[in-house]
């Protein structure tokens, strides 16, 4: 999901600040554009610590486990782990600001 924001009844997702200018903003909506971004990229984070924490850090612990006592199916445990891990950066993805 790439963030945007709408300006004049335009949606746009370009925040070089030489674009906003040639849209005509100024220094201040540039700034609230700016910091909306910030903010919701800093949420994204947040969801994502908050998901890895409760959901893949646990199958991480299992796999772990089976690694060390030596269970010969420890692989599904790691592609369990992976998958799940690959499944929050979908759901949480993290653009380039």
């Amino acid at each position: 999901m790439s963030f945007n924001y709408i300006y004049q009844g335009e949606t746009h997702t370009d925040t070089t600040a030489e674009f906003m200018v040639a849209l005509g903003m100024n220094e201040d909506q540039i700034l609230s554009v700016l910091q909306q971004q910030k903010f919701e990229s800093s949420q994204v984070t947040v969801k994502r610590l908050a998901a890895y924490i409760s959901e893949s850090d646990p199958m991480y612990a299992e796999w772990q486990y089976e690694l060390a006592s030596g269970n010969p199916s420890e692989d599904e445990f790691k592609a369990k782990w992976l998958a799940k891990v690959n499944e929050i950066k979908l759901r949480h993805p993290i653009t380039a600001a």
